[in-house]
């Protein structure tokens, strides 16, 4: 699928780290009661979580209660990374602007 129509078209989609990360305090931390704005904390995961699946948009959660808890998910790794450089050239630019003045 790759070569002939690029990644998008690829089902598989690696998951970044840190998505899952946000994912999983938007998620579980209620489920631990705790504010989902917070840090996340891996002993929730291991507390109320037997395994997480993911899909192409989807992560589903597998609870030990057998529930399963469905959230769409999006990979942002590349704009995220673009905003950072942004971000990065920004600051140099005020920085060489403090620096001549």
């Amino acid at each position: 699928h790759k070569r002939k129509n690029g990644a998008k078209a690829c089902p598989s989609k690696s998951l970044p780290v840190y998505t899952l990360r946000q994912i999983c305090c938007s998620v579980i931390a209620p489920l631990a009661g705790v504010s989902p704005d917070g840090s996340f904390e891996e002993a929730w995961v291991e507390e109320h979580v037997e395994r997480i699946v993911a899909f192409t948009d989807t992560l589903q959660f597998h609870l030990k209660t057998s529930e399963v808890l469905a959230t769409p998910w999006k990979n942002t790794a590349k704009r995220d990374a673009w905003a950072y450089r942004r971000a990065l050239v920004r600051q140099q630019e005020t920085h060489n602007n403090e620096v001549i003045s």
